[in-house]
C-alpha cells in the first residue's frame, strides 16, 4: 500500500516552488536619464454622442408552431369593420 504523505509532500513541494518562481518578478524600470522614455499617451474631450452597433449574422428562423389557414367560402372583403386589437362586441354582417 502506497502511503498518501509521499504525494502530499510532492504537491506542497510543488505549490511552494511554483509560488517563489512566480514572484520573482522583473526589476521595476529605470527612470532618469539612463531610463526608457516616457510612453506617448493621447488626450481628448469628452463629448456627447450615440454609440451604435451593428450585427450581421447568418442563419436559419424556425416557427416553434405553424398553423395552415383556409377562408370556408369563396368572396370579396367589401368592408372590415373592426380595428386590429380591438375589442367590444362582435360585429358581423350577413350579406
Amino acid at each position: 500500500m502506497i502511503s498518501a504523505l509521499p504525494r502530499l509532500q510532492s504537491w506542497l513541494l510543488a505549490a511552494v516552488l511554483l509560488t517563489v518562481v512566480g514572484c520573482e518578478g522583473e526589476a521595476p524600470a529605470k527612470t532618469g536619464p539612463n531610463g526608457p522614455p516616457p510612453a506617448r499617451v493621447w488626450v481628448d474631450s469628452v463629448r456627447a454622442g450615440s454609440i451604435e452597433a451593428e450585427w450581421s449574422f447568418l442563419g436559419d428562423v424556425n416557427a416553434l408552431q405553424y398553423a395552415r389557414l383556409a377562408a370556408g367560402a369563396s368572396g370579396e372583403v367589401r368592408r372590415v369593420l373592426v380595428r386590429v386589437g380591438g375589442r367590444g362586441p362582435i360585429r358581423a354582417r350577413g350579406t
